[in-house]
């Protein structure tokens, strides 16, 4: 397998064969600048099928051609979209209040742009969902393996996006995607769905992202009056791209996700799973992936809330009940075994001290 020195597995490595299509639509010239200005000149031209590019690279490339093709579709579609089209969505947005409003947004222009119903957005069991149903898309390909990889890619652009216009953590918001592809026909050298760290549901009947419907009123940060290049947008998805790919912001996601189900008084791994979206065991294995346990975490979680609770001046019993414990001798013994000392202790040594400091 060929990849360049610097690719690691963080890096959600796509196969060089899924470019094929559209560095093929690509003239001589364009494919030379292509591979001048990322330095990735061996890669791109290998016949290896197997060499590997990192998922950033493959959005600097789009960035790259949709000024060289003056297409945002990249030829994707038989439609063209002209340079900026993504541009004006995004300048739109600074009339919104809300992510959920931007996103309705973002849906019934794009389905404006690409002349048909293809964006839906809508909010349901407790979550937003954005779909993209393809079936009647002017697809100019009928590649299958290209069309799952392209929109697979288009979720995380979305994603991306949404992100960079948001200030609160969307990522610890997101639940559940879905693509169309089969499970068992995932590329054997692309890893760019390791960008996701929540479940992934194959076999769906559209490429949908799940959120919970607590991110709905996240503000919208978008200067008004300024409408970005698609270059610039580009970029800011490749910063997210880049952040994403630090381990450690990688478990944050998965641990804020299980701290806000305590948050929300499920207090075991079966109503923390449902919350997520996902079976105990994907949730366990998510955690021992990053060398994590639910026991831990829910700890470490609910010995926060109690601390917060004690200096609000509440009672162990109505900390106790706030908590799920069935009473506050159990939510006395727990609270000794975190902090060495009984509730009383605490409030008695500890509070006074920390009002003084």
């Amino acid at each position: 397998m060929t990849e360049p020195a610097d690719l690691t597995r963080s890096d959600f490595p796509v196969a060089r064969r899924d470019l094929d299509p559209i560095l093929a639509a690509c003239s001589a010239a364009t494919l030379k600048r292509v591979s001048r200005e990322l330095g990735r000149g061996a890669a791109l031209t290998s016949t290896d099928e197997h060499t590997l590019l990192p998922l950033t690279d493959y959005f600097r490339i789009l960035k790259l051609l949709t000024t060289e093709l003056h297409d945002e579709t990249v030829h994707l579609s038989s439609r063209h979209l002209m340079p900026g089209a993504t541009g004006h969505i995004v300048g739109s947005l600074s009339s919104c209040s809300t992510l959920y409003e931007a996103m309705k947004t973002i849906a019934r222009s794009y389905n404006m742009l690409h002349g048909g119903s293809y964006n839906h957005v809508e909010q349901r069991d407790g979550c937003i969902v954005y779909s993209v149903d393809d079936r009647h898309f002017p697809y100019r390909l009928s590649d299958e393996r290209y069309i799952h990889f392209t929109l697979e890619c288009v979720l995380i652009f979305l994603h991306c996006m949404l992100v960079s216009i948001t200030p609160g953590e969307l990522s610890a918001r997101l639940r559940k995607v879905y693509t169309k592809r089969g499970r068992d026909d995932q590329p054997s050298a692309s890893r760019h769905m390791e960008f996701w760290t929540v479940p992934i549901r194959y076999h769906a009947g559209t490429y949908t992202l799940i959120y919970d419907a607590s991110a709905a009123d996240f503000p919208v940060d978008v200067a008004p009056g300024v409408t970005p290049s698609s270059q610039a947008i580009y970029d800011d998805v490749v910063r997210v791209i880049e952040a994403m790919s630090s381990q450690d912001r990688r478990e944050y996601d998965i641990v804020s996700q299980v701290e806000k189900a305590i948050e929300k008084k499920m207090f075991n791994q079966v109503e923390t799973a449902r919350y997520l979206g996902c079976s105990v065991a994907t949730l366990r294995r998510r955690l021992q992936e990053r060398n994590l346990s639910y026991r831990a975490i829910s700890k470490a979680a609910l010995n926060k809330a109690a601390l917060r609770l004690l200096k609000q001046g509440l009672s162990t019993s109505e900390i106790a009940e706030e908590l799920g414990f069935s009473d506050f001798r159990s939510f006395t013994r727990a609270f000794k075994s975190w902090n060495g000392m009984t509730p009383r202790q605490y409030v008695q040594t500890q509070l006074p001290a920390d009002r003084n400091g």
